[in-house]
């Protein structure tokens, strides 16, 4: 829904075509809700990870925010305030109906990818080959069958979260459904994701220990 923000925000010129670069890679992340119950309740059952691990997966990309709103200040452009809108039922009834083709679109990726997942694990039965090509697909999934494995308890936390701060292969793909009309560049996206699932699963692996 970050990235969606930012193409809107885009198209009715609130922001600066630099600025929804930076912002629709940074603010697309995993909601605290799933994070707090399917990853650390539910998946890891550790209560008490619930902090380090929100801190993991929210604070670096504040950080690199940061840093890459400094080295673009010089090319972002002052955008006016949005003039306030009349709330009426046409408005209302559009928020509806783009409300629900979000919904449509989020979904029918992840039975997409799900279906993919599916198909993979039937035609390649071995579990070397099958699971570096499942785990990336999709996020839920991959959790569960990191979870699944005889990994060490430290490793597994540190593939969850980084695959939590990637996306998956599936959110990309949302992701790009999302902003596609206004072309903003997935390469930078991808590259940005890669860099906070590689930092996610190093400050996991350093910080299992102490939870």
């Amino acid at each position: 829904m970050g990235s969606r923000i930012c193409a809107q925000m885009l198209e009715e010129n609130q922001l600066s075509r630099e600025e929804a670069v930076i912002l629709f890679a940074i603010c697309n992340n995993i909601s605290p809700m799933f994070i707090a119950s399917y990853i650390v309740h539910d998946t890891l059952r550790q209560d008490g990870l619930l902090l380090p691990t929100l801190g993991i997966l929210y604070l670096p990309p504040l950080i690199l925010c940061r840093i890459l709103y400094t080295f673009q200040r010089n090319n972002l452009t002052q955008k006016e305030t949005a003039p306030r809108l009349k709330l009426n039922f046409s408005i209302i009834d559009a928020g509806i109906m783009n409300g629900f083709e979000i919904l449509c679109k989020l979904g029918g990726y992840i039975m997409l990818f799900s279906i993919l997942l599916e198909q993979i694990t039937f035609y390649v039965p071995q579990k070397l080959l099958q699971l570096p090509l499942c785990i990336p697909l999709e996020v839920t999934n991959g959790i569960r069958q990191i979870s699944e494995e005889a990994f060490s308890p430290q490793l597994d936390y540190a593939l969850i979260l980084s695959l939590t701060a990637f996306g998956g292969l599936c959110g990309f793909a949302q992701t790009y459904s999302m902003v596609a009309c206004q072309k903003l560049s997935m390469k930078y996206y991808l590259l940005v994701r890669i860099s906070l699932a590689f930092c996610a699963f190093l400050l996991g692996y350093m910080i299992y220990p102490a939870g």
